[in-house]
């Protein structure tokens, strides 16, 4: 009996070190709805910049997105939702655009320089804005109401 049990703590790390984990990848537009939604496996070693875009690439051959304009460094846009400026007064304005986040966390890095280990279990793209006032740029990629549970990290 010792000897089985020893035998297979042996081979449970062997198991799990090759085991690529599964990421959901979702896309939200700027009302909230969900656009695009896919499980993907194997995505241990690559980037959010990289997965994106084989992801986005994907959505288009399906048709599921009719039109997008991203690359491994970020999106642009999709579906026609592009980066925009909003001016709400002579010292304060928001600039939106296409954020992401990975497990309810909000990376301070560009999708090409976002690292994924395979242990992720959500990459949802959304959109959001950064927020200037009074001469200083006082939030990044806060987002739509519905999506408020999101954390800067």
């Amino acid at each position: 009996m010792k000897k089985t049990v020893l035998s297979l703590i042996s081979i449970i790390p062997v198991f799990f070190s090759n085991f690529a984990f599964g990421l959901q990848f979702e896309i939200i537009d700027k009302q909230g709805k969900v656009l695009f939604l896919q499980d993907l496996s194997k995505i241990e070693n690559t980037d959010v910049g990289a997965i994106t875009f084989k992801a986005l690439h994907q959505a288009q051959a399906s048709g599921v997105i009719k039109d997008f304009n991203a690359d491994e460094s970020g999106v642009a846009s999709i579906e026609n939702i592009s980066n925009d400026l909003e001016v709400l007064s002579d010292d304060e304005m928001r600039a939106w655009g296409w954020c992401f986040s990975i497990d309810q966390r909000i990376p301070e890095t560009l999708p090409a320089k976002t690292k994924l280990t395979g242990q992720e279990k959500k990459l949802i793209w959304f959109y959001g804005f950064a927020h200037y006032i009074h001469g200083e740029w006082v939030s990044q990629c806060e987002s739509h109401p519905k999506l408020a549970f999101y954390k800067t990290i």
